[in-house]
């Protein structure tokens, strides 16, 4: 069976020790009787949030095939690594191997970095005012002695059904 690990060395390694713990972990996965088709460092990342107080660390991508039986042991081995901040193994996909992986740095969403550069918003157009709208006037005017007349009828009317 065909798998993909992929691990991070913490960035306080350098490039010659990089090359040393790569060259241990390739000799772990050739011991569990496995065979590498693809090991390659994918370089220098911003992790996305501190391990063990570290930011930084070296990302490395290994395929390669092995028995099913000796992936646990593997991943057991991995795990007691001190060298390995963090390490993945899953099945290889379909036509990965011909695939050619570029990692980006994490970059927080409410980060200056993260924020989207916005252009400045299209101009609002000013509208007119609609017309006034010609109201009909269907009842004659009436003068306040008038309407106080009516309104005291009517609240006496009121006071009347109350009682």
């Amino acid at each position: 069976m065909k798998y993909e690990l992929l691990y991070i060395i913490p960035s306080s390694f350098a490039d010659a020790e990089v090359e040393g713990v790569q060259k241990k972990i390739a000799g772990m996965i050739t011991e569990a009787g496995g065979e590498i088709t693809r090991d390659e460092s994918l370089g220098k990342l911003k992790l996305a949030y501190p391990i063990n107080h570290v930011r930084h660390g070296t990302y490395i991508l290994v395929y390669f095939a092995v028995e099913t039986a000796a992936i646990k042991e593997l991943d057991n081995k991995l795990k007691l690594n001190e060298e390995i901040l963090r390490h993945t193994i899953v099945k290889m996909p379909q036509g990965a191997e011909s695939k050619k992986f570029e990692l980006t740095s994490y970059v927080a969403p409410l980060s200056a970095e993260g924020k989207p550069t916005r252009s400045k918003p299209a101009p609002v157009k000013k509208l007119a005012p609609p017309p006034p709208a010609q109201v009909e006037e269907t009842a004659p005017k009436m003068s306040v002695e008038e309407l106080d007349k009516k309104l005291d009828e009517i609240l006496d009317s009121d006071v009347l059904k109350d009682v």
